[in-house]
Formats: C-alpha cells, structure tokens, sequence
C-alpha cells in the first residue's frame, strides 16, 4: 500500500505516526518536504529525513526508484518518497531544483494553490498557466528524474505541464471535477493527459475535495472518484493521495486557506477512511463494490510504483 500524499508527516511527528502507518498496512508514503516555505526551511525538513532515515531503530529507507520500494518493503522497512508540494523553495533557481533532486526528491508540483514564478495555482485568479520559468523547471525535473505533479495547480498550468512534460505526470492527491465541481478537481481533459502520459490521479481524502459540504463525506465518495477517474482513462491510472493533514488556526493562516473552498477547522476525514488505519476497510469496500483484486492492487500501490518505476 503507497499513500502518495502525506503532509501529516514531518521528521519530528513521524516516530509517534509511524504505528498508524503499519497499522494500516502501508509500505510506502510520500510526506510533504515542503510547499510554500523557504528554501532554508525545505533544506532543514530534508535534513531531517535523511536523519531519520540514517538510524536503523527508524526502519525506514527513502526510495527514489521502484526498486528502492521492493528493497524496503523486502527488508520490512517503510518506504519514504519526498515529496514537494509546490516549487515555491526552489526561489526561482534551476539549480535549487536539482539540488533538491540529488537530495532524494522524486515528486514536484510546479505550484501550490497561489500564483508563483512557475505558474499559477488551482486558486489563483489569474489563470495563464505556467511562466516561461516554470517550462523551463518542467523540462529540468524530466531531466533529473523528478515526477510533474499537478495537483494544486489551475487547469491550464496543468494542461501546460503535460504539454511541457517529457515523461510521467501525476496529480498526487486530486479528485474529479466530474464528480464534484470543486476548482481543486481535475477536468476531464487534465485526466485524460495524466493517463496519456502514462501517469496516475492519486485519490483524495480531504473532505472539502470529495462532495458538497452539506454531505457527511464518506468512503464510498473516494471510491466514486477512483470509479470515475478508472471508467475515465483506466484503472491502471488511479491512485490513493489520502492528504491527511493535521493542522491548527496559525496552519490555516499560513497557508491562506480561502474559507470558500477549505471547511474551517477542524476537519471531519470521510467515515470508513479515516485514517490510514483504515486502510484495511477502504480495500474491504472496494471489493464490496465489485471493483476487483486487479482494482485494488492497482489503486492501493500498484500503479503508482508502475510510474515511480517508468520515471527514475
């Protein structure tokens, strides 16, 4: 099982975390370096991991291919994909991105839900799509192995990334416009650019993503989205990208939540996924649905260590 968007976890919270995570039956997760901080504060987060990382008592192993994956899940250790959500700490320099690739980093999303030097966000009023810069960080992230995320970007900075992209691309952690009409879902046609590109939609369960906010979420509303993203472009294109997140007030503020689109805090995870502890009941549902072993093979990790595996 691969959860391929994890901000809860940092270096200091990952030790009192890590029990919930192999409760669930995960092998793999994909923590959040960084997303609008400063370089400095994205180097220190990195820093920490590869701390983490260093020390047997830890048992984890950061993975930059998807051989890296089959060594830590064979060893019994938790495979770790670093992860940034959004280029805001690259501060504008081609050389930053490499650096942060050489580090370990295998996943990059041009933006966040802001406008930044790369392009403009699911967010943002202004809707241009990626700058002439962002083009640029695009073709160096294919050229160090690093996998375009799309997720948190507007429509057309993602249209513009699979135009720019010479490889995979992915949305770690969105959900289906066509579901529901939310400006942080994909559109058909982003959908249908991440399969042509041989890429996956990660699946997400932040609750303000899956269904109106008169509706208790549900894990039935997830597996909506994955239904829909499979009939959509295939079943070997949907992921999970759970987004568990465990935020305060001052959280809230720094990231700039807009309270037309992020439910004020706290948050209520869809019931029967909860958490990543009930993992084991997500794949219980699916096979409930009819969906298949070969669904939920591919959604709970298979497809995502399929493109890991196309890219690094």
């Amino acid at each position: 099982m691969i959860d391929g968007a994890a901000p809860l976890l940092t270096p200091d919270s990952f030790p009192a975390r890590r029990p919930g995570l192999l409760a669930g039956g995960l092998t793999a997760v994909a923590p959040t370096v960084a997303s609008i901080e400063t370089y400095s504060e994205a180097k220190q987060n990195l820093s920490g991991w590869h701390h983490l990382a260093s020390d047997p008592i830890n048992n984890i192993e950061i993975c930059r291919t998807s051989g890296d994956l089959e060594t830590a899940r064979a060893g019994g250790k938790l495979g770790i994909i670093l992860h940034l959500q959004g280029c805001d700490p690259i501060e504008g320099s081609i050389e930053r991105l490499r650096e942060f690739a050489a580090a370990g980093v295998r996943i990059m999303q041009p933006t966040y839900n802001a406008a930044n030097a790369l392009g403009t966000g699911s967010l943002s009023e202004e809707t241009s799509g990626l700058t002439r810069f962002g083009r640029t960080a695009v073709h160096a992230m294919g050229e160090c192995g690093v996998i375009p995320d799309v997720s948190h970007a507007s429509n057309r900075t993602a249209l513009d990334v699979l135009d720019s992209a010479s490889g995979a691309v992915i949305a770690s952690h969105s959900n289906a416009v066509g579901v529901y009409g939310h400006p942080r879902n994909l559109s058909d046609d982003v959908i249908r650019g991440i399969a042509a590109h041989g890429g996956t939609v990660g699946v997400c369960a932040f609750p303000g993503f899956l269904a109106d906010s008169g509706h208790v979420p549900t894990v039935d509303d997830l597996i909506d989205h994955a239904l829909y993203v499979a009939e959509l472009v295939g079943e070997q294109h949907v992921a999970l990208g759970l987004d568990y997140a465990d935020e305060d007030e001052d959280d809230y503020k720094y990231f700039g939540y807009d309270p037309r689109y992020y439910p004020p805090l706290p948050w209520s995870w869809p019931t029967g996924i909860s958490s990543h502890g009930e993992l084991p009941l997500f794949a219980e549902r699916v096979l409930a649905r009819g969906l298949g072993q070969t669904f939920l093979e591919g959604i709970l990790g298979g497809n995502y260590a399929r493109v890991l595996g196309a890219v690094a």
